[in-house]
């Protein structure tokens, strides 16, 4: 991959900004968005998001090399954030594996340090540049006959936080984790959610629309379970987003996991269903898309920008009833509805995603104290969850995370008020059986409840627990 001096400052922008303010994602898309002739610029624009994300998610590698030839450098101001991402860019293109074999000209990146730093004064340069034959001097070899460690080499080798590696292995033996680790990299192949109102042609609707998928050269396999999932064996998502069926709505790319959730929720007739954390807003089309005609579905949600995306998909995907509100559910704050008014729930909460980091990898470093403070608003929800729950009303919970304290802990809280259900789905005996502190979990929990994980079922890492309210 060649890469030019415009490409690098933007980099170094983007890398530089998310470090102080929010996610790569979002820099990046912000920074083009505000660019809009630079976006016109297809091969900048790929060029560019590659490598950011790529740098995001190796970051604790990338990083590691630096400290590891000690790079002393203070990211606490601007100036030299933008110093630590240009060397982080540097440790990518050099020292990453698909790079090694052909890797870029070294001296006409120190060449151009001028250039690229054209806002610093010539001895920052003169510094920079003895700082960048440092890093240019780091031995693979080296660094792995300082560190015998198997957890900190699987960390960086995978590009998954220390702690993370060291959690897992709490649990399964190292081969396993390793091979796990390596699967929660990859993307996912493609699922499709047919999306449908109709459930008296719902047979010859999904016909017509297979048919019309491989028309455009995108083969399709049903669900045997789910009628309304259909699975591609492909990662390539244009072909998908460029056929008529998608850009008429009839499809929508959707997991089969995320799919799944709405149906073990059973949505029925002249029911009102409460969807606690909505946008954008999939799963509560699709429970409006499997509810009775007479039913409701009332989806909530705490962010503003986000409650505009939840309700154009809505509009777009669904004929029924629906309301959509904005509030602060699971924030200590109550939901503006009675007691026992609703017939069903559903709480997809927000978690610390360790189950889809090939999706988010910048949330792979948020830290592990993260997850006490999603738990803390995980346990929220469902509580307020079940006040609205009228006395048997079904409820279903779930993450996209693979730590306990944010799946079998949470449910572990409530047992006294609620019965656990069979979901009809997946592998009983899936959960974690215990805490790292060998504390045991319910055996309804580990009949009852389910996950999914990347090395075992090639999909998202789920936890799932449906359940009825009893008190």
């Amino acid at each position: 991959m060649t890469i030019s001096i415009p490409e690098v400052k933007y980099i170094i922008k983007i890398l530089s900004r998310s470090e102080q303010h929010s996610s790569i994602r979002n820099e990046f898309y912000s920074f083009f968005s505000s660019n809009k002739k630079l976006k016109k610029n297809r091969k900048l624009y790929n060029t560019v998001y590659h490598l950011t994300i790529e740098i995001s998610r190796k970051k604790n590698w990338i990083d590691e090399i630096i400290r590891f030839q000690n790079l002393k450098i203070d990211i606490s101001s601007e100036v030299n954030s933008r110093l630590i991402s240009f060397y982080r860019l540097m440790a990518f293109l050099f020292f990453e594996e698909e790079y090694l074999s052909n890797p870029p000209d070294a001296a006409y990146f120190k060449r151009k340090i001028p250039d690229i730093f054209s806002h610093t004064n010539k001895k920052n340069h003169r510094i920079i540049a003895s700082q960048f034959d440092k890093l240019m001097s780091f031995s693979t070899n080296n660094w792995y006959d300082q560190n015998p460690s198997k957890i900190k080499r699987l960390s960086m080798k995978f590009f998954h936080p220390e702690w993370f590696v060291e959690y897992l292995s709490n649990f399964w033996p190292i081969d396993e984790v390793e091979e796990f680790l390596r699967r929660n990299n990859d993307p996912k192949e493609s699922d499709l959610r047919v999306i449908s109102d109709n459930k008296l042609n719902f047979n010859q609707t999904v016909e017509n629309l297979i048919e019309k998928l491989k028309k455009n050269q995108i083969n399709v396999d049903q669900d045997s379970q789910f009628r309304d999932i259909l699975h591609v064996n492909s990662i390539n998502k244009i072909p998908i987003i460029s056929s008529k069926p998608f850009l008429n709505n009839d499809i929508v790319i959707q997991s089969k996991i995320s799919s799944i959730i709405s149906h073990l929720l059973h949505p029925m007739d002249h029911e009102l269903i409460l969807d606690m954390t909505s946008a954008p807003g999939m799963k509560s089309s699709h429970i409006a898309n499997l509810m009775g005609e007479n039913s409701k579905i009332i989806s909530v949600d705490i962010s503003k920008k986000r409650i505009f995306r939840l309700l154009n998909n809505l509009r777009k995907f669904t004929n029924k009833m629906f309301s959509v509100v904005h509030a602060e559910a699971g924030y200590s704050i109550p939901l503006p509805f009675k007691s026992n008014s609703m017939d069903k729930i559903l709480i997809d909460a927000p978690c610390s995603s360790t189950g889809i980091f090939w999706k988010y990898p910048d949330h792979k470093w948020h830290g592990k104290e993260k997850i006490q403070i999603y738990a803390k608003i995980q346990q929220d929800l469902l509580i307020e969850g079940l006040r609205v729950l009228k006395l048997g009303g079904i409820g279903v919970y779930s993450v996209c995370s693979i730590h306990y304290l944010e799946g079998e802990a949470i449910i572990d809280t409530v047992l006294d008020r609620i019965e656990l259900l069979d979901p009809e789905w997946g592998n009983e005996g899936s959960t974690f059986p215990e805490t790292i502190e060998k504390k045991q979990f319910s055996e309804k929990i580990i009949r009852y409840c389910r996950r999914t994980y990347s090395h075992i079922d090639n999909t998202d890492c789920f936890f799932i627990a449906k359940f009825k309210k009893k008190s």
